[in-house]
């Protein structure tokens, strides 16, 4: 008997929780706080102290980019990089409906005119682009990458510029490149929540030397060095340090995600209505959520497993353009309604690292609500 009915839940105990940090961040954290000092930055320079610059080299390494940037979140990152690319009052920003709220707020802090797009009812990606715009943020929801070589090229037709909210986005890829290696910037997070932390974090990517002076610039008071106005949004010396250790791992640490990921789509691929993320040919997801589309039913499918003791949630965020900061840009995105008010249901791979049993259990409440759910949806359909 389903436990949504009174049986007894398949998932015998909360499932552990993702932990990245290990013996090597500590050790790194506190080497540094006893080497000191605990920021290298001063106002208006354009570069950190060590740790800043040896993770800036490492993403630079690791990634094939010319330039890093880092600061003290991947919003500030995304913040720097549409202050780089001349976001200001009225200037037209195509931004996803359906993404974290910072993708949109970084250029909205700035006076910038959103228009909010449409996503893709498969991979989720920002859809249904205007070329017009003077800057596009693409997000890689849920790890997946957006269609970036399309856009990038869209943006270099109508002298744009595209700028990757990769925040989610750890080692995936599309094609030969790295998510947040394709637009003209990518942002980078070490946020709690994501693949790898340092608690908060982010670095900026590009290959466009006046990009990363702008951002290098915009992140630590530019006006001391005579250039525009900045702020303070640095990264100190022991966030590097954890991240610089965190990143030495980073594949490994994914590809657990992704093994995770990809066993629950394998769980799901034999019930009609359940249809797991799709991962687009010669791309690389790496699962910060796993994305179910229920195609009918999704609130009933919902809470059986969450009564048999599985973490998964009905939709994602809210579309943008409905949270009262963004009302203003009034706007009407079908796709993105229809996934979080009907169809959705999302686990937080980077939340949770089940044992063994665990999986098992997980695989038990899957076969048991998936029959359930089969054999409703053809009842009513009968």
């Amino acid at each position: 008997m389903l436990a949504i009915n009174g049986g007894k839940a398949a998932i015998s105990s909360p499932l552990r929780a993702y932990n990245s940090i290990g013996p090597e961040e500590v050790a790194a954290a506190v080497a540094t706080i006893k080497r000191g000092p605990l920021s290298g930055f001063l106002g208006g320079q354009r570069h950190g102290g060590l740790m800043v610059q040896a993770l800036e080299q490492q993403m630079c390494d690791m990634f094939g980019a010319k330039y890093a940037v880092a600061c003290n979140s991947a919003t500030s990152g995304l913040l720097i990089a549409c202050m780089a690319t001349d976001v200001g009052r009225g200037t037209e920003v195509a931004v996803p409906s359906f993404t974290m709220s910072a993708t949109a707020a970084a250029p909205a802090f700035l006076g910038a005119d959103l228009r909010f797009a449409d996503c893709g009812n498969k991979t989720f990606g920002i859809h249904g682009l205007v070329p017009k715009h003077s800057v596009v943020v693409a997000t890689n929801l849920f790890g997946h990458p957006a269609s970036l070589r399309a856009i990038r090229g869209l943006a270099q037709n109508a002298k744009s510029y595209m700028i990757e909210d990769n925040a989610q986005g750890w080692m995936a890829r599309e094609g030969k490149k790295y998510a947040g290696t394709i637009g003209h910037i990518g942002v980078f997070s070490f946020n709690v929540h994501k693949h790898i932390q340092c608690g908060e974090g982010g670095v900026c990517l590009t290959d466009d030397p006046q990009l990363a002076d702008r951002m290098a610039l915009a992140r630590n008071h530019g006006e001391l060095a005579g250039g525009s106005v900045g702020l303070n949004l640095r990264m100190t010396e022991v966030e590097a340090a954890i991240a610089l250790s965190q990143l030495n791992k980073v594949k490994s640490l994914v590809e657990g995600r992704r093994e995770w990921a990809e066993e629950l789509t394998s769980i799901v691929a034999n019930y009609p209505g359940l249809v797991p993320p799709l991962v687009r040919e010669n791309c690389d997801h790496s699962y910060y959520l796993w994305a179910l589309t229920v195609e009918k039913e999704r609130d009933w499918f919902v809470d059986a497993m969450r009564a048999e003791g599985f973490p998964i949630n009905k939709g994602y965020v809210e579309p943008l353009y409905r949270l009262p900061a963004f009302q203003k840009f009034k706007s009407h995105c079908p796709t993105a309604e229809w996934l979080h008010d009907v169809a959705l249901a999302t686990v937080e791979i980077c939340a949770y690292n089940p044992s063994a049993k665990h999986r098992r259990e997980i695989r038990t409440a899957f076969e048991k609500v998936g029959e359930a759910y089969v054999k409703r949806v053809m009842e009513k359909a009968a």
